[in-house]
């Protein structure tokens, strides 16, 4: 049952490709292959030999399971800097007079951290600090790290109240170091101002914690920026600083804070002062105090006959949405216990089984996954989303030997070194001003893309066209179609797209007819699928493009019970609306955590509704993602019921006269109803 594509590998067969085969359903309109697992590797290798250089380090010795590598030179750790090793990995060199580093990897996208793994047979409590899990926060800077998970194992399980988090609020330096310093504190794995100390500089002390609220850190920066009259300087969630004027005498400047094109604050600043008062603040009321939610740093301002400048040099911003951090607020498996300004606890509220290959979410973006062995080996996991900048292109429709100017911006900012690739080919980055200049030679359509790291990648079509466009047929229709949906494919020619009269127009190479006077031509389909439509007239170029034909049939809901015990059977009800108008049998797919348990065929007239009823055993508790089309639902599976345990000692009771009162009065029935229930 299982397919293998294999190469010829120094005399051996090596399987690239390999597909399990589970099920076949062969139907009246189209037949359906199940597979349930599949392994692919690349058929590009790389070569790794003896004395091979990668970044610092080179390989020593290579056999059948071992590569050995060491580093042919010294390598040097500046305080402060990120070190390349090898490839993606770096040292991470703390900027403090006291040497500490750690090895880091770049990635990009989302992705998972995990802590040191823990065999529960072998430690009756393990401890998870930000120094054995890097998923918590951490400063290097400045040695703080103030979470910590506590784990007590009974067997392969957790009790109620024996997992417990712990974090508490640390003093760190602001980057910009003369504003002195400010309290965060790591929750869920994610940095958080817990409010300023008594050596911030600009304000007074305050704990944001006494609110019982929490607030993400967006800018901390010590970095020096040019800020220019008549245009703005963004900041996080909206704000924006504008320079309103300078003095006569160019030695001070009258700022003002936007959120949204509307201005908050305005403030009057002297550079070269006191701290305070080269300090510009927005302040937000928290409880019953003013306490700023940015502080901008101005080091210097100049005044010139058509533009007037200011250097800002230290940045910092909490967001203006707090979150809430109340006692008795549940986090996934975790309850806060209490919270104070001197910190948060958090206990797990009931029981949880550690199943064996199993995802247990603790809270949120953290969970312990159970290795699938007889071990069960626990490990702690934080899944990482990176939150990317905006990023969007403009591409300009050009003729042969004219200039392509690719635009790429972020949030109306241009984007400097964006990597564009043309076609897959890698041809250049953008300048100063976010362009890319592409003098193309061949007229066709062009896929182009462009990445930068901390920016989301962004895609585009370049069309050139030549002088001989007015020989070229276009093809228009609608993206997607239902089944049975009537649509319009219109055929035109020209930069002005006219109209093209008596076009013959194909769906698969079958004829539908020819286009009227304005182009276009009326068709329906019967097939579900992806298309190929072409129109073709005498003297001229053929055009073509693809239609998606899809089912009118949509999933509309799932029915279940959302709690259930382990090895008890769960109806799962989908239901569905035929939103067409022709009758239609699609197969729907039943998915649990994300893998295929069953398939069914589903019939549902034009316009009327329809429901199919999948069942479903979970083995283990825990809890369960299930899934038909798309639509998902939670389910949380108990231990398995004692029941019939407790049922059979009542019948023996029954059976040695114990039982004969409740037989008696009736209560029997009644205990033996409320045991089936369960």
């Amino acid at each position: 049952s299982t397919y293998k594509y294999e190469i010829d590998l120094s005399g051996e067969d090596l399987p690239l490709v390999m597909l399990h085969v589970s099920n076949i359903f062969r139907g009246a309109e189209s037949s359906l292959v199940t597979v349930d697992g599949i392994f692919q590797i690349s058929d590009s290798y790389t070569t790794v030999a003896s004395g091979d250089k990668y970044g610092d380090m080179e390989v020593d010795s290579i056999s059948g399971d071992t590569i050995r590598m060491t580093n042919d030179n010294s390598i040097t750790l500046r305080k402060g800097k990120t070190v390349p090793v090898m490839g993606d990995v770096s040292f991470l060199v703390g900027d403090s007079d006291e040497l500490r580093f750690g090895p880091t990897v770049k990635r990009t996208g989302n992705y998972e951290i995990r802590g040191t793994i823990v065999d529960p047979a072998e430690y009756e409590k393990f401890t998870w600090t930000p120094y054995n899990f890097e998923g918590f926060y951490y400063d290097i800077d400045d040695d703080v790290g103030t979470e910590e998970l506590e784990a007590r194992f009974t067997g392969d399980k957790i009790d109620d109240g024996d997992l417990r988090y712990k974090t508490v609020p640390q003093s760190v330096r602001f980057e910009y170091d003369r504003w002195g310093s400010y309290n965060v504190i790591g929750f869920l794995a994610e940095k958080y101002f817990a409010g300023y100390t008594d050596e911030t500089d600009f304000t007074d002390e305050f704990s944001v914690l006494n609110e019982e609220e929490l607030r993400k850190v967006l800018i901390d920066d010590d970095e020096s920026y040019t800020v220019r009259s008549g245009a703005t300087f963004p900041l996080k969630e909206g704000y924006e600083l504008r320079i309103k004027e300078v003095d006569l005498d160019g030695n001070k400047v009258y700022l003002s804070i936007t959120k949204d094109g509307d201005e908050v604050d305005s403030k009057v600043v002297e550079p070269g002062s006191d701290v305070s008062s080269s300090t510009f603040t927005l302040d937000e009321e928290i409880g019953s105090e003013d306490v700023p939610i940015i502080a901008i740093h101005v080091q210097s301002v100049f005044r010139g006959r058509e533009e007037d400048l200011a250097t800002i040099e230290g940045i910092f911003q909490v967001s203006d949405e707090p979150r809430s951090v109340e006692e008795g607020e549940t986090y996934g498996k975790m309850e806060i216990d209490s919270i104070s300004d001197g910190g948060i606890e958090m206990v797990n509220d009931g029981s949880f089984s550690l199943g064996k290959g199993k995802s247990i979410t603790i809270m949120e973006n953290m969970l312990f996954k159970v290795s699938d062995s007889d071990r069960r080996l626990v490990v702690p996991v934080v899944e990482v989303e990176q939150e990317l900048e905006p990023m969007r292109i403009d591409i300009p429709e050009v003729t042969v030997g004219t200039a392509a100017e690719l635009l790429v911006t972020s949030e109306g900012e241009p984007v400097i070194g964006a990597l564009i690739t043309i076609n897959g080919d890698e041809v250049g980055t953008t300048d100063a001003d976010g362009i890319y200049l592409y003098s193309p030679t061949l007229s066709g359509s062009f896929d182009i893309e462009a990445k930068k790291d901390g920016y989301t990648e962004v895609k585009g079509v370049l069309v050139v066209s030549e002088i001989r466009e007015e020989r070229f047929l276009a093809v228009t229709s609608p993206q997607e179609v239902m089944k049975g949906e009537s649509f319009v494919v219109k055929v035109t020619i020209g930069l002005d797209q006219r109209p093209v009269e008596r076009a013959d127009v194909t769906f698969d190479d079958a004829s539908i007819g020819a286009t009227d006077s304005l182009g276009t031509i009326s068709y329906a389909s019967d097939a579900v699928g992806s298309h190929t439509i072409t129109a073709s007239k005498e003297g001229l170029e053929s055009g073509s493009r693809k239609i998606l034909v899809v089912t009118p049939i949509e999933i509309t809901g799932i029915e279940m019970d959302e709690t259930t015990r382990a090895e008890k059977t769960v109806k799962i009800t989908a239901n569905s609306a035929n939103r067409g108008s022709v009758s239609d049998t699609t197969s729907v797919a039943l998915k649990v955590n994300g893998d295929l348990q069953a398939t069914e065929n589903l019939t549902v007239g034009a316009g009327e509704t329809g429901s199919l009823t999948f069942e479903y055993k979970p083995e283990e508790p825990g809890l369960y993602t299930v899934e038909v089309d798309g639509i998902q639902r939670t389910l949380t599976v108990e231990e398995k019921s004692n029941s019939g345990m407790i049922a059979g000692i009542l019948v023996l009771l029954l059976l040695i006269g114990g039982g004969a009162y409740l037989y008696s009065t009736g209560k029997l029935n009644e205990i033996l109803g409320q045991i089936k229930n369960r």
